[in-house]
């Protein structure tokens, strides 16, 4: 629905949006209600998820440009049906800022925004600069960080300094614990083992509990970041960025012990929240129709506190984090995008745990993958995209085809108001591991329709 036009007749909203601002009627306004029907089908059986399942996602988009104040909100709500408790609230844009033309060039933004920190990070959607919304893992989005951000812009140089005393990690679909399992809602929602293969034919429950974080442990983690970026629109550019921020994902540590009075394995879950200095560099050249980008990363995380000698965690280190690729379009409007990604961590070393060992999983999706994606959009009703992802350590690979059909050319309003999906996914592993091999089987077939209002 990003193509729907602006309502121009919506004047009760510019003048709600002024008198929020105590300012004049907006330059500009814009208000788009949504609501997207989305159902997959998969193609193989398993025990572990549903043949089918069928999401909900509605929210208001509310934009406006004043002659002082800008805003957005860009609220979303997801919901599986027919569960209610599965509800998932997210924001990708929510903010008030001075409006460019105010400022010459400079703004000031408090609240979240997206801001491209990296080309590599958005390429990959890693979560590295920013978190990502895991609804659904094989189609996450990037939502901005949260604070106070400034900026300053012109034909040729940009800088960009951001502050918080907050940090929201990513998120998902709910999870919940429930007789002793961790369990989620939706299709892609990976559960723990439930069960501990002792050897001699002798098999242990495992029971799980969730130690629930203080709220301040989460939130109240602040972080900083600045990036300067030369050149224009086109031709060469490059790009520096450097932060000092939380880890947007969290860490899983687990206490686990025998119970031999129950027969059972004790398994505390623990959400722990690290810190790190990055640095990003890039450069890259883009001209009419081709372009080309060079990426390199240092991220040196926080050393990690100390670790009971029962606890397992998944250890974390220094890493560099390697990334090239480019772009190429077609008049026709076809454009293909191809990348290779190289991450070279060195953890720290784990000492020895008891016999008792529980997979967790790494921050990082992939450590060397190549990625390929195309886009065909030649200003009709239809818009075609496909993508294939190879995750080279883990030997799997996804393939996606998307095809959406828009009428936004009809003489109908209505009908205009309506888009419609087709999609599918393939996924290959030999290993069963990585981000996307644990979802081996979960081939499916998907179909949406989405009503802008």
């Amino acid at each position: 629905m990003k193509n729907a036009k602006p309502f121009s007749k919506i004047r009760s909203l510019r003048f709600a949006l002024a008198a929020t601002c105590g300012l004049a009627a907006p330059l500009r306004a814009f208000a788009l209600g949504e609501v997207i029907f989305d159902a997959s089908s998969f193609l193989l059986k398993s025990t572990q998820r549903p043949n089918a399942s069928t999401f909900l996602m509605l929210g208001p988009q509310l934009s406006s440009e004043g002659k002082y104040v800008d805003t957005d909100l860009d609220l979303k709500v997801y919901a599986y049906l027919p569960y209610s408790a599965s509800i998932s609230v997210e924001a990708k844009n929510a903010y008030v800022a001075t409006s460019k033309p105010l400022l010459n060039g400079h703004q000031i933004v408090l609240g979240r925004k997206t801001y491209e920190w990296s080309q590599m990070d958005e390429m990959w959607q890693m979560g590295l600069w920013q978190p990502r919304f895991l609804w659904d893992p094989l189609r996450p989005f990037t939502v901005g960080l949260t604070g106070l951000t400034y900026t300053y812009e012109n034909t040729w140089m940009k800088f960009a300094l951001f502050g918080s005393p907050v940090a929201i990690p990513e998120r998902g679909s709910t999870v919940y614990q429930e007789g002793g399992q961790i369990r989620g809602f939706g299709p892609f929602f990976n559960p723990l083992p439930n069960q501990l293969d002792q050897g001699n034919g002798v098999i242990t429950p495992i029971v799980y509990t969730i130690n629930n974080p203080n709220l301040s442990d989460a939130l109240l983690r602040p972080g900083a970041a600045s990036q300067l970026r030369f050149g224009g629109r086109t031709k060469l550019w490059g790009s520096v960025s450097y932060g000092v921020l939380p880890i947007n994902q969290i860490e899983m540590a687990a206490k686990v012990g025998l119970k031999v009075s129950e027969n059972v394995v004790d398994a505390q879950i623990y959400p722990r929240f690290q810190w790190r200095h990055m640095l990003t560099t890039e450069t890259g050249y883009k001209g009419k129709f081709w372009s080309v980008f060079a990426s390199a990363t240092a991220e040196k995380p926080f050393r990690n506190q100390s670790m009971a000698s029962d606890m397992l965690y998944t250890p974390i280190g220094p890493a560099t984090i390697l990334s090239w690729g480019g772009s190429l379009s077609w008049r026709e409007g076809l454009k293909i995008t191809a990348s290779y990604l190289n991450i070279n961590e060195k953890p720290e070393v784990r000492q020895a745990f008891s016999d008792i060992d529980i997979s967790l999983p790494s921050r990082f999706a992939y450590r060397k993958a190549v990625q390929v994606n195309a886009v065909f959009d030649n200003r009709s009703d239809f818009l075609y995209g496909g993508s294939w992802i190879y995750d080279i350590e883990k030997d799997s690979g996804l393939v996606s085809a998307n095809v959406f059909f828009r009428p936004r050319y009809s003489i109908d309003p209505e009908k205009a108001k309506l888009t419609y999906g087709l999609g599918a996914d393939f996924i290959g592993s030999s290993t069963g591991q990585g981000w996307i091999g644990q979802y081996r089987g979960n081939d499916r077939l998907r179909g949406s329709i989405a009503y802008a209002f």
